[in-house]
């Protein structure tokens, strides 16, 4: 069941929100005030969008919009934003901010659910785990959970092959040495197949493989266990933000 983050003063209104999309096997964790907000999400990584209100006067609103946008914890997660009659320059800023969907009241319980789970399917980034160690599988899906990220875990490269095709994955993490097909043998078929899909190799045995190689058949990064949380989410981060500015470069229409 998704569970979304109701932003919403006025008690009443987030009571029947809430009930609302209940209905619609949507969780709701609820606040009322920004600092309210960003604790839930400190806390709760389990959450998988934030709907919330903004108007003229909403300046809590706009500052937690902003709270949320500039912590690259929350770089990615879906924010869909409800406003009564909305003028067009409320939308404008809305989307320059960040917001994932603007739904304008009045409203039926079947759009504003419908909406809301369509801005929360473009939400958080997919990250295929491939590791045969259970232990480095639920280590790695537990650190990325609480980043915000959406970890598939797998034990083998062709379980990973399977479930790229059946999935939107944005990035790989995996493990080089694995039975069967190797780590580097993935990352040959991932880079041969699947246009703009980053790759993150990690080993456990030193001197076995050497960074340069890895690279050079296009991973982009590589780490030796054990790694540091931190640098591994900060690559992972830094290569998701430049497929993601490759693709939308390549998507716009060349100038002439």
């Amino acid at each position: 069941m998704p569970k979304i983050l109701l932003v919403q003063p006025d008690a009443v209104v987030s009571r029947n929100l809430t009930s609302v999309l209940r209905a619609f096997d949507i969780e709701c964790v609820t606040a009322t005030t920004h600092k309210q907000a960003m604790r839930a999400l400190e806390s709760d990584y389990l959450i998988d969008g934030v709907l919330l209100t903004m108007g003229r006067e909403s300046c809590c609103s706009r500052e937690l919009l902003q709270a949320i946008r500039d912590n690259v914890r929350y770089q990615y997660i879906p924010i869909i934003l409800t406003c009564s009659s909305c003028p067009a320059d409320i939308v404008v800023e809305a989307l320059r901010r960040g917001v994932t969907d603007v739904i304008s009241m009045p409203y039926t319980d079947e759009q504003i659910a419908h909406r809301i789970l369509a801005a929360l399917a473009k939400g958080k980034r997919r990250i295929l785990v491939v590791d045969d160690e259970p232990v480095i599988r639920e280590y790695l899906t537990d650190m990325l959970s609480i980043e915000r990220f959406t970890p598939i875990a797998v034990a083998s490269g062709a379980e990973a092959m399977e479930i790229l095709k059946q999935n939107e994955i944005h990035a790989v993490i995996s493990d080089i040495m694995m039975p069967g097909m190797s780590g580097m043998d993935l990352l040959v078929h991932i880079k041969s197949t699947y246009e703009n899909l980053p790759v993150i190799l990690i080993t456990g045995y030193s001197g076995r493989f050497a960074p340069q190689a890895a690279l050079a058949s296009g991973a982009d990064g590589y780490f030796q266990k054990p790694f540091k949380n931190v640098d591994l989410i900060r690559t992972l981060r830094g290569v998701l933000n430049t497929y993601a500015a490759s693709r939308k470069s390549s998507a716009e229409p060349t100038r002439t």
